[in-house]
């Protein structure tokens, strides 16, 4: 309910110059365990039959076509204005954007099914600017946008050299039946949805507090931290994104307010080498090991507050961890080095500590988030790597 009163009067005044009546309706919208209200015109809500495979012998248009149109003729600016506001007051990505788009859809459009709703997404995801375009088999309509990210697991097309995503399902593997493609493309210039984690949305913390214990060659330590349960759960969902993005996702200030003073405080006074040191510690000892494999029958990559959460993380999920505290609370340059089966960090440290990987001309110094479990040495391979391959992903 942030700005009410704001985005009431402004379209309140936006109806009254395009001369429409000011009969807007509010609906609350729950997001992530928080609620917001929403303006719309409810003549936007209308009944209508969508039969993806019939084409209108009159207009020529399929009836998906025809819903667009007819949902173009109502006041359908008031919604957009609301989603938009808070687009900007909850620092909201494109992913989150649609999240919350689909929420306010669910919501307004109840008791509507669920091709409807998703011709109501698209609708408002192009005139929010983006790419669409709209899929079909077997009666179920599928939406899709055109994004440039990395992204696995997820149902993808090519169409006018663009490549778009299915967001209807977007962790659901990919089908092997043919699709058919709406001919209708409602903004053919439209800018790429973007899966980049640079923020979260500012909703309601859900703070859950941890002890972190670990050890490192002269003392053992035992922190309470907090970390957001709301983090967790918006990322359950989340479409699994290229591997050096998990690394950039940030903390989230509970985490950050919780988490780095009590690093900071035990760090102090301490070198850059003994930091790192505390950290490979961290991240190795205090976090039970599973491979994802072992845990989920499948690839799950985690960010940073997610291994707070779950029971077992693995190489990496760590090395997420450990890549935004390093770039925090030590801040030398590193680079994150992918193997066939495993992932670490390379940090290009003031002196040499050991082992390095060139990189650019600069010397990365091994620091392996995972392990030995109970060992804080650095600047060694782990086990068995030292000759193989590797690529940096960051």
């Amino acid at each position: 309910m942030r700005y009410l009163a704001l985005i009431v009067a402004l379209l309140a005044l936006t109806s009254v110059l395009h001369g429409r009546p000011g009969n807007l309706s509010i609906a609350p919208i729950p997001f992530y365990h928080d609620r917001f209200d929403l303006l719309f015109n409810p003549e936007i809500v209308f009944s209508f039959p969508i039969r993806p495979d019939r084409i209108d012998p009159q207009t020529g248009r399929s009836s998906l076509e025809t819903f667009y149109h007819t949902l173009d003729s109502k006041d359908w600016k008031p919604l957009l204005a609301s989603l938009e506001a808070y687009r900007q007051e909850l620092h909201l990505n494109d992913w989150f954007y649609f999240e919350f788009l689909r929420q306010a859809v669910g919501t307004i459009f109840w008791g509507k099914s669920e091709n409807h709703r998703v011709l109501v997404c698209w609708f408002y995801l192009s005139k929010a600017g983006y790419d669409t375009r709209i899929t079909y088999r077997d009666g179920e309509v599928f939406l899709n946008v055109y994004s440039n990210d990395e992204l696995y697991e997820i149902p993808v097309i090519r169409d006018q050299g663009r490549t778009f995503v299915n967001i209807s399902h977007p962790n659901k593997p990919a089908a092997l039946e043919r699709l058919y493609i709406l001919d209708f493309v409602p903004n053919p210039r439209g800018k790429p949805f973007s899966f980049a984690l640079n923020s979260f949305p500012k909703v309601q913390p859900r703070p859950i507090t941890r002890t972190l214990s670990f050890r490192t060659h002269e003392k053992e330590y035992s922190l309470q931290v907090q970390f957001d349960k709301a983090v967790i759960d918006m990322m359950r969902d989340y479409p699994y994104i290229a591997e050096n993005q998990y690394l950039e996702a940030p903390l989230s200030p509970t985490l950050s307010q919780s988490l780095l003073p009590a690093l900071r405080e035990l760090m102090a006074g301490k070198s850059w080498y003994e930091r790192l040191r505390i950290l490979a510690a961290l991240t190795r000892s205090a976090f039970l090991y599973k491979t994802d494999e072992e845990v989920y029958g499948r690839s799950k990559p985690m960010i940073p507050e997610e291994v707070f959460f779950y029971r077992f993380s693995d190489c990496e999920d760590r090395t997420a961890l450990f890549f935004a505290l390093q770039k925090e609370l030590v801040g030398l340059p590193m680079i994150a080095i992918a193997y066939e089966d495993h992932v670490t960090i390379g940090v290009a440290t003031p002196r040499p500590i050991g082992k390095f990987v060139r990189y650019q001309g600069k010397r990365y110094y091994l620091c392996d988030p995972t392990g030995p479990k109970w060992s804080t040495d650095i600047g060694f391979f782990p086990q068995g790597y030292e000759h193989k391959p590797f690529e940096v992903i960051s």
